[in-house]
């Protein structure tokens, strides 16, 4: 017999006594198995019973949240649906829509749609058009979007001769278009009330690389003196990985790529048109069926079963390394715009909008990203985090409820008043 034979046959009896072992000894095995499992599980189930008890607003339904939002402020408290108040102004004869996202309508695309190049994908909403917005303080904000479906004043354009006022255009999210407050109260309205002709192209739902479109699009046409990009810490990491995945937003990280939006407002037009009829016929269900009471049983339970809070807490590295390609992806974003924006002659500065968690949380390290961008970019940066902290109790400036991510009128002020002092330098 070869060594090699007796390596081979020396290693099948460790094998075949590895086994015997294992068959005698399986019951003491599969105990051990399952009390680490009970012992996962109960983990598991203190960690979300802690969570649920410190972040108990977050579970309080709308109503209540919306209830609790107008004792704090003493504002009249609307319990309608967004879609019930459409009907009741509709009734009463007004022509006026749901808002909706955007990025709804790329959603309803096939695969094959978006890498084909033959659909039309808008940026604003559909333009001259009333729409109910969205409810976080107690009432439903009401607006009318602009020549080109963003959110403002028609008049807020100006022409081919510009007057002695400071031209600005403000590009982000829904932050940036004043979501939940009534239209006069955002940022842009704010600015032009200190004699700054802004316009918002803020996009709910908008991240890094909607707004890198709306850049290509609108915003260079308009030949403003000054952009001020609003980084959202709420959620634009999160949105540049989802943006980055999908096969037609991708296609604007192509240095020249284009869909000639601005010239195609009666396409887009008609493209809303169809979608938020097709949408509007869609009815809420009268009442609760035992089906989704089912549903929302199982989506309770969820966190339990699937050892949620384990693996988000095991999940820290895996998490960083999402958070440093989301911010390698904002980093070449900004480069090219303010590479851009200096051959056009336009001055860019780097707004960061706070979320309500970085005054609660001890965790700066996303504004720490963002700082370092700019400071490595050259890009004047305005810390609206640093500005809240500096006017007293910064959580004054959103609604009580945790649910409700978006900024009061005053929140909205003085983010205005911030970059006015800054555009005034």
């Amino acid at each position: 017999m070869s060594a090699k034979d007796v390596v081979h046959w020396g290693g099948l009896a460790h094998l075949i006594k590895g086994l015997v072992y294992l068959k005698k000894n399986r019951k003491k095995y599969f105990l051990a198995v399952a009390s680490a499992a009970v012992s996962l599980f109960a983990v598991n189930a203190i960690l979300e019973i802690v969570a649920r008890v410190q972040e108990s607003e977050y579970l309080v339904s709308r109503l209540t949240a919306l209830e609790m939002e107008t004792r704090d402020t003493g504002a009249v408290f609307d319990p309608r649906t967004k879609m019930v108040v459409v009907r009741d102004l509709r009734s009463a004869g007004h022509d006026i829509y749901p808002s909706l996202y955007t990025h709804d309508i790329l959603e309803n695309q096939t695969f094959e749609e978006k890498v084909s190049g033959r659909i039309l994908v808008p940026l604003g909403f559909k333009s001259r058009t009333a729409f109910v917005f969205c409810n976080e303080l107690g009432r439903h904000s009401i607006w009318k979007s602009d020549r080109y479906g963003f959110y403002n004043e028609d008049e807020a354009y100006w022409g081919a001769s510009k007057s002695s006022e400071r031209t600005a255009v403000l590009i982000g999210d829904s932050m940036v278009a004043g979501a939940c407050v009534e239209q006069g109260e955002d940022i842009a309205s704010r600015l032009r009330e200190q004699n700054i002709r802004a316009i918002s192209l803020g996009i709910p739902g908008a991240g890094p690389i909607r707004e890198l479109a709306t850049f290509r699009e609108y915003a260079l046409p308009l030949q403003p003196d000054v952009i001020v990009w609003f980084f959202s810490e709420l959620n634009d990491l999160v949105d540049a990985i989802t943006e980055s995945r999908d096969p037609f937003l991708r296609q604007y990280l192509k240095p020249t790529f284009r869909q000639d939006l601005l010239e195609k407002q009666t396409d887009i037009d008609r493209t809303w048109g169809e979608f938020l009829v097709a949408r509007m016929q869609e009815q809420e269900p009268p009442e609760r069926s035992a089906g989704k009471n089912f549903q929302d049983m199982l989506r309770r339970l969820m966190p339990y079963t699937t050892l949620y809070q384990v693996r988000s807490r095991l999940a820290l590295t895996r998490g960083a390394f999402r958070d440093a390609e989301a911010v390698e992806l904002v980093r070449n974003i900004l480069k090219e715009v303010k590479a851009i924006s200096e051959d056009h002659n336009i001055d860019l500065v780097l707004a960061y909008l706070p979320r309500r968690e970085a005054f609660i949380s001890k965790d700066l390290s996303t504004h720490g990203h963002i700082r370092d961008i700019a400071s490595s970019l050259n890009i004047p940066f305005i810390s609206i985090r640093e500005v809240f902290l500096s006017e007293g109790d910064p959580l004054r400036f959103f609604p009580r409820p945790r649910i409700f991510p978006h900024y009061r009128p005053e929140g909205y002020q003085v983010v205005a008043e911030a970059v006015v002092r800054h555009l005034g330098k």
